[in-house]
């Protein structure tokens, strides 16, 4: 199915001390179920005009229907309008409650997202969510600007940026 995959109960082979009591597991289904983590690969857009503008992804895996994305990374989110990303988060019916996502692509160019930062001179890295730091080659004077914000970019690292954008300028 095209839709995005949850967690299943076989997560629980993890703790292996639940499977042994039936009864426990049983009882806490419906809290469990609450607590399912999703995951969606989409294309995010804008829909509508302020104040009633709507965020949704479009998935890759099922255009057809859109999921309607609420949490509190809606402004970031906003800024990666366009943009094809990876969510997780809580789905409630239409709604999957974003609790963190990553930039991949940019108009089908493979981008990274992370954290920049200056590293002395005129040198500025990347540091990704996994702790990686990318020295970025040639970067745009402009990107400067950016020191300390979360930023995606596009093209290969070893190279000069096709382009980039501003995520969110929080530390």
């Amino acid at each position: 199915m095209g839709f995005p995959s949850l967690m299943g109960f076989s997560s629980l082979t993890r703790f292996p001390s639940l499977t042994r009591f039936p009864s426990l597991m049983l009882s806490l289904m419906p809290f469990l179920t609450a607590l399912q983590v999703s995951a969606v690969t989409g294309r995010v857009d804008l829909v509508g005009t302020d104040p009633l503008l709507t965020i949704v992804v479009i998935p890759t895996t099922d255009p057809k229907h859109h999921i309607l994305l609420d949490g509190p990374l809606m402004t970031q989110l906003r800024h990666v309008n366009g943009l094809e990303v990876e969510l997780e988060g809580q789905m409630h019916g239409r709604f999957l409650t974003v609790r963190q996502f990553t930039v991949v692509a940019a108009n089908g160019v493979p981008a990274t997202d992370g954290r920049l930062v200056a590293a002395g001179g005129d040198t500025l890295v990347l540091i990704t969510a996994d702790g990686v730091h990318h020295h970025l080659v040639h970067p745009s004077p402009s990107l400067r600007s950016e020191v300390g914000g979360r930023i995606w970019l596009s093209g290969p690292l070893d190279r000069e940026p096709v382009a980039y954008g501003l995520i969110d300028n929080s530390p």
